[in-house]
């Protein structure tokens, strides 16, 4: 097994990693960096050769390990493209958000050759991407060998708790094991429950990690941090304020909005009405709709009855669509999508 790390910094970013197992080529993820501009950003795809990849494997949708995915489809056109069945729903969205960001700054910061993909490709590519369940054995070789009897390595696939559809991926050779954490959570969220890793077993384990060098503060805990925000909350709305939370549009907005919605059914926050528009809705009605698949010990309540449903969209995928409001506290629509509604 050989195993090279593209990344082109030592950094969070621009996601990945080229394993060789038993002749076979797989790329883990295709990221593109976060606080580089233009190809600068992506992983150096060069330095794997000009040898066919059989498969490109991504573990999750944020940006800094799909980002630059339609670049490594590009470099490898031979390679078919695996994820979650729950990335599958996302996958799309995410990358054709990035063309509108990068048209963008191409017009605001002037960097010439952005987009460093297009709509068009993106269209074009999306039939090589496919979808898989949790904890199913795959082959992943590349459709010539497969075609011509050679046996496959194989991977799984593991609920990694990080957010919807992220997954930590073992790879299963003849005689070695490799496992890929990507980016993963060990304790329960309000929606998601944490990693499910439990029984696997690897000769090599590969782990990002943001502060895997740093312990956690003693006095630090999730529920001294949901008291903060309470605190913070309270002191600004004491001053008739209003509060403005930034968050990633896939995953933290989900958790943040069921987070209050949990919040205001115990009677820590008044009732309230709380505005959310752009790709975070288009996210957030995702989530909504694979709800059965979310960690709801606490809480019952439809993520879609926590934020402002958006209008018509005008761009691709709803990436302009603006929010309007919703109220949380009514409950009688609630009860009636939860007893026999749509």
């Amino acid at each position: 097994m050989n195993i090279l790390n593209l990344n082109p910094d030592e950094d969070i970013g621009a996601s990945a990693w080229l394993v060789e197992m038993d002749e076979h080529r797989i790329l883990l993820d295709a990221g593109m960096h976060p606080k580089r501009e233009g190809r600068e950003a992506a992983p150096k795809f060069g330095k794997a050769g000009t040898h066919d990849l059989d498969a490109i494997v991504i573990s999750h949708c944020h940006h800094d390990h799909v980002g630059s995915l339609p670049l490594a489809v590009r470099h490898f056109p031979k390679a078919h493209v695996l994820m979650t069945e729950l990335s599958y729903l996302l996958v799309e969205r995410v990358l054709h958000n990035s063309v509108n960001v990068m048209t963008r700054q191409r017009d605001e910061l002037g960097i010439k050759e952005y987009p460093l993909y297009t709509h068009d490709e993106l269209d074009d590519i999306a039939p090589y991407f496919q979808g898989f369940k949790y904890n199913r054995e795959v082959e992943w070789a590349g459709h010539s060998k497969a075609r011509a009897g050679l046996p496959s390595p194989t991977l799984e696939f593991f609920d990694a708790g990080h957010t919807l559809g992220s997954a930590g991926v073992l790879l299963r050779g003849k005689s070695e094991t490799m496992f890929y954490t990507g980016d993963v959570c060990f304790h329960d969220q309000t929606i998601l429950k944490s990693a499910r890793f439990e029984g696997v077993k690897a000769d090599v384990l590969v782990m990002e990690t943001t502060r895997g060098n740093r312990e956690v503060p003693k006095e630090f805990t999730r529920q001294g941090e949901i008291d903060r925000l309470v605190e913070a909350i309270h002191a600004a709305q004491k001053k008739k304020g209003c509060v403005m939370i930034p968050s990633f549009a896939l995953g933290r907005t989900q958790e943040i909005l069921a987070l209050l919605a949990l919040l205001m059914r115990e009677g820590k926050l008044k009732k309230q009405p709380i505005y959310i528009g752009g790709l975070g809705r288009v996210f957030t009605e995702i989530y909504d709709i694979e709800s059965h698949r979310m960690h709801r010990q606490h809480t019952n309540l439809h993520l879609n009855e926590a934020f402002a449903t958006g209008g018509a969209g005008k761009g691709r995928g709803g990436h302009d669509e603006a929010g309007r409001r919703e109220d949380l506290c009514d409950h009688r629509r609630h009860d009636e999508r939860e007893h026999g509604g749509a």
